[in-house]
C-alpha cells in the first residue's frame, strides 16, 4: 500500500478540443503532444496510444512536421521490436510512438511518457494501464524527475480526477476456497 517512487513524478493533465479533428485525427492533441517533444527536445519521450491506426497517424503527423519518430507495436517482426527498443534506449531515437503492448514486461525507460487519450474504441482504458504506462518515465539512476501527460478529450475531461486515484493492488495468491 505503498505511494513510495525512487523518482518523483509529476502527471500533467490536458484536455483536448475534439471539434478540431480533422477525419479520425484529434489534431489538436496531436499539435499539442508536437509542442511537448519540441519544448523538451533533449528528452526521450514515449508516446502511448490505444489503437495501431491512432499510433500509425501520429507518428506519420509528427514526421510531417520534421519530427524523427517510429511506431512500435505487436504487429511488428520481433527483430524490429528489439531494433527500435535498442535505438530508444541508446538514445539515437528519442521519439517513440508504441500500443501499450510495451509498457509492460520491456524495461525502456524514458525522461517523459505521454498517453494519448484515455478511450481505446468505446471503451475507457483501465486506470491500472495508464499508471503502468507512465510507470516508464522517470528512471532511478538515469532521472531527476519523471513526467507524464495524460490527455483527456474535451467530452471526458470530468473523468480527470478519477483516473487521478489509484486502486490498490489486492494479491490473489494466498485466498483459499473457504
Amino acid at each position: 500500500n505503498s505511494k513510495y517512487r525512487a523518482v518523483p513524478l509529476n502527471i500533467h493533465y490536458r484536455k483536448y478540443d475534439t471539434t478540431l479533428n480533422q477525419g479520425s485525427n484529434p489534431i489538436d492533441m496531436f499539435d499539442s503532444i508536437i509542442k511537448i517533444c519540441e519544448k523538451n527536445h533533449s528528452d526521450k519521450i514515449l508516446i502511448f496510444v490505444h489503437s495501431k491506426n491512432l499510433g500509425k497517424r501520429m507518428a506519420k503527423y509528427m514526421e510531417e512536421r520534421g519530427l524523427e519518430t517510429k511506431f512500435h507495436s505487436a504487429d511488428l517482426s520481433s527483430s524490429r521490436r528489439k531494433t527500435l527498443e535498442k535505438e530508444f534506449k541508446e538514445g539515437s531515437l528519442r521519439l517513440l510512438v508504441a500500443t501499450s503492448t510495451l509498457a509492460a514486461g520491456v524495461n525502456l525507460p524514458a525522461r517523459r511518457v505521454i498517453i494519448a487519450g484515455v478511450v481505446r474504441g468505446t471503451q475507457l482504458v483501465d486506470k491500472a494501464e495508464i499508471f503502468q504506462m507512465i510507470g516508464r518515465s522517470g528512471r532511478k539512476g538515469i532521472d531527476e524527475q519523471g513526467d507524464a501527460y495524460i490527455f483527456f478529450p474535451d467530452n471526458k475531461v470530468s473523468l480527470v480526477n478519477e483516473y487521478k486515484k489509484v486502486d490498490n493492488v489486492v494479491s490473489k495468491l494466498f485466498i483459499t476456497n473457504d
